[in-house]
């Protein structure tokens, strides 16, 4: 919009280099952890039902959820480097032994995650190198479509704050 056209390269929404480390601390402290999942986003707020989540299962999802988009995608647009720590709450309607979902058991698990995960952000935050470029940070150097002719001078204001120093290339 606003006479300006761009795509960022979204394939993989997630920072390897992040994930990385997250993936090594939390498996340290000795918890389960997978990686290389693949994310199914639902709309929310709701639970599926056992036949979505079925599906999302026989389409190799491993993790179903609704807080990972759009704040995926907004962080690949910024340049910024984002992985996730997808935490479950429930399994209701992937493993039938659980039982439903529920407020009670949600909650529970959700404080426990909580309490679990203060104990690995100063482990992450303290393995992270600040001056590492990561593939996010220049996700973009490529995504306006736009031809530089045509890209009015107001929207390169608004955009500038992320993309300043894309302009001289265009």
């Amino acid at each position: 919009g606003d006479g300006v056209c761009g795509h960022v390269y979204f394939a993989e929404p997630f920072c390897s280099y992040l994930s990385g480390i997250l993936y090594s601390v939390i498996k340290d402290a000795g918890h389960r952890v997978h990686n290389h999942e693949t994310y199914v986003a639902i709309e929310g707020p709701m639970f599926s039902t056992r036949a979505e989540s079925r599906l999302y299962h026989q389409w190799g999802g491993g993790v179903v959820g609704q807080s990972a988009v759009p704040e995926a995608m907004l962080a690949r647009e910024a340049e910024i480097s984002y992985a996730m720590v997808a935490m479950s709450t429930d399994f209701d309607a992937w493993l039938q032994d659980e039982g439903p979902a529920n407020d009670k058991t949600v909650l529970e698990n959700l404080r426990l995650n909580n309490r679990d995960f203060k104990e690995f952000l100063p482990k992450v935050v303290a393995r992270l190198d600040e001056d590492r470029e990561t593939a996010a940070h220049n996700a973009a150097a490529t995504a306006i479509f736009t031809d530089p002719d045509y890209l009015p001078l107001e929207t390169r204001r608004k955009l500038d704050l992320f993309y300043h120093k894309y302009w001289s290339r265009l």
